[in-house]
């Protein structure tokens, strides 16, 4: 009898202690910061709603790019402030741009405004000190809150964490995950390509199986994005793995602060913005394809002659391969074959050796409307820098007797005054443009310290 009471109370003890646990499991849900609500799926779903409301917003954004380019170190820093309206379409950014690549570290204000008409989007761009006007299919700068909805496509990649950092002052939920690639572009590819340039496609399935580390925060009182961080280095390696040069990235990310929403009253475009000429190029390829230059023989006195003297060799642009080897280099075939295929309208750059070791670099260009073998295209540029030279006996020289090493007084003397120049922290930049669309154009570049010429480039297409 005692045995089965003690068995009893046993019993009854086991279930209010199953009963206890469940309990306390059930209350778990509820206690703050652990609950449903708080869920990446549900937190992002409060955020689009909240987005519904959104007619402008206010934002800081940061790229950094370190990488190696073949031999050269590329890096790259962009840093702006941007505020946008939603109706009417118009933003407004100011902002800075560093690069450091070949040698050079160059450092420029940029400030952009792009306002929506009809159907098209006119932008209005400050470089330099001097504005420009494009016109684009869709308002690249513009805050878009259909980007941000996509992120709940990605909710089960994401996890809470559990004491986020305030961010611009203000209590957020914060989550980490590895994105798919494809939601990463359709997010952000516009801002990156902003800051870094158009980005080179990729296949969409490959894409797809790239993962990108990202941080995701939302403002706790307002639902409303807060800041987004992506680790961009699988990506871009990803995207350049088919690049003709071995690229080595060691630093790629985003960065970007959403520091007010719906406190613009307005944004209005500069008259001095609105006057500025049209820049619009057209880059379709021509039907007709372009022709090799008749070789004269004779060097020029303007850059317009689009002449380069190797040697005793005089080639005009563009010329052909067996203009450039008639003049006794030679086309390294191992790392550019002459059966390896150009698409229609693009570029390739290939490299020619003479016997002393010299070396030019030369723009081969598919002017056609078909794919081409790299024997069938013409070269349309030529360059040349000290260290492609040093310790051979290659001599070139530009139209007007210009020559690595000759002063800039010398350069200005023979070409005029330059159409744009890009002032570096060692070297500057010169350029001159002939054509509305500035394919045709002439580079020298100067140390700084010398104002000596130390690269020169000829490119007519």
């Amino acid at each position: 009898m005692r045995r089965n009471e003690s068995r009893n109370r046993k019993n009854v003890t086991r279930r209010k202690a199953v009963i206890m646990l469940l309990l306390s499991s059930a209350a778990v849900l509820f206690l703050p910061g652990c609950s449903q609500k708080d869920s990446p799926k549900r937190l992002l779903a409060d955020m689009a709603k909240s987005l519904e409301n959104v007619e402008s917003v206010s934002s800081s954004m940061n790229v950094t790019a370190d990488m190696d380019v073949g031999t050269e170190t590329v890096a790259v820093g962009v840093s702006m402030d941007m505020e946008s309206m939603l109706d009417p379409e118009i933003s407004h950014g100011t902002g800075n741009m560093s690069f450091e690549m070949y040698g050079m570290n160059f450092d420029m204000d940029l400030e952009t405004y792009s306002v929506k008409e009809d159907e098209e989007y006119e932008v209005y761009t400050k470089l330099n000190d001097e504005w420009s006007k494009t016109s684009a299919e869709t308002n690249e700068d513009a805050f878009n809150p259909e980007m941000f909805r996509e992120l709940r496509s990605q909710a089960k990649r994401f996890e809470l964490a559990k004491d986020p950092d305030a961010v611009n002052g203000e209590a957020v939920y914060e989550m980490a995950g590895d994105i798919n690639g494809d939601i990463f572009l359709g997010v952000m590819e516009q801002s990156v390509s902003n800051a870094l340039g158009q980005l080179p496609d990729m296949d969409e399935d490959k894409l797809s199986e790239t993962k990108i580390p990202c941080s995701f925060y939302i403002y706790k009182e307002s639902m409303l994005p807060a800041k987004i961080y992506v680790d961009m280095k699988d990506v871009m390696a990803a995207l350049t793995a088919d690049s003709e040069e071995t690229v080595n990235i060691s630093e790629c990310s985003l960065d970007i602060t959403f520091t007010d929403y719906n406190s613009i009253d307005g944004i209005t475009v500069p008259k001095e913005a609105l006057e500025a000429e049209s820049t619009d190029v057209d880059n379709s390829v021509s039907s007709e394809e372009t022709e090799p230059a008749e070789q004269g023989g004779v060097l020029g006195t303007d850059w317009k002659s689009y002449t380069v003297q190797l040697n005793d060799t005089v080639v005009t642009l563009p010329c052909t391969i067996a203009d450039i080897e008639a003049a006794g280099l030679t086309l390294d075939r191992e790392e550019t074959p002459e059966d390896m295929t150009v698409n229609a309208g693009e570029y390739l750059t290939a490299y020619f050796y003479d016997e002393s070791g010299c070396m030019i670099t030369a723009d081969i260009i598919n002017s056609g409307t078909d794919t081409k073998k790299v024997g069938e295209c013409l070269i349309s540029g030529i360059t040349v820098d000290t260290s492609m030279l040093t310790g051979g006996t290659l001599n070139v020289t530009f139209p007007g007797q210009i020559q690595l090493g000759d002063g800039l007084d010398k350069v200005l003397k023979a070409y005029g005054e330059a159409d744009d120049i890009y002032g570096g922290d060692v070297e500057d930049l010169y350029f001159w443009y002939a054509g509305e669309d500035h394919q045709i154009e002439c580079e020298m570049d100067i140390q700084g310290e010398t104002q000596q010429v130390i690269r020169m480039r000829m490119l007519r297409s």
